[in-house]
């Protein structure tokens, strides 16, 4: 070769550009449409729980499998939607399959066994002292305004303005997993 055309290779070379890119992972082969389905089903569940709670769900690994075989089996029943989500079963699915290929990857971050029991075990103590302290809130908030239909009325009266909610106390992470639905508000009056 000679040295024209060695230059004449260097110019194309240098005028075409080069990446050494080959050996890394291709996500331009990824199809993104799927995956904002996936994306879809983990903003629904975020919603109804919160974010990332399936990471404190106790026994993580053995009940993801277990979902992802019911949306397997209704999806090969037939049944091309989840009828609480209106999503795919597939995308559901994608979404056991992600849980679990984390749970593969940080298995020290399951809630196991004895662990899950004592965690669910302190919700339960935790919730039914709430439970016990919102109740008697509630009580001693009724009879300070319950009238006595033999007496005269108040001079003053209470309305809803003067009332607000009282903010609960969040219960810890693995706890949130078991029930955080029907909050109920304490009500307590303003001074």
């Amino acid at each position: 070769m000679g040295l024209l055309e060695k230059a004449t290779r260097y110019r194309e070379e240098r005028m075409s550009g080069r990446k050494f890119d080959y050996e890394k992972p291709r996500w331009d082969l990824v199809h993104w449409e799927e995956l904002q389905d996936m994306v879809d089903v983990l903003t629904f569940g975020s919603k109804k729980y919160d974010d990332d709670n399936w990471k404190r769900v106790p026994g993580a690994v053995k009940r993801y499998k277990a979902a992802l075989m019911r949306h397997f089996v209704d999806y090969t029943k037939g049944e091309l939607k989840d009828p609480e989500t209106g999503k795919s079963h597939l995308a559901h699915m994608m979404c056991c399959i992600h849980f679990l290929q984390w749970f593969e990857k940080h298995p020290d971050q399951e809630i196991k066994g004895e662990e899950a029991s004592q965690a669910e075990k302190e919700w339960v103590d935790n919730a039914e002292k709430m439970i016990d302290s919102e109740n008697k809130q509630t009580a001693e908030a009724l009879s300070t305004l319950q009238v006595n239909s033999s007496a005269e009325l108040p001079s003053t009266t209470v309305t809803m303005d003067e009332i607000k909610p009282v903010t609960r106390p969040t219960p810890s992470p693995a706890a949130q997993v078991i029930d955080k639905n029907n909050p109920m508000p304490i009500l307590e009056e303003v001074e």
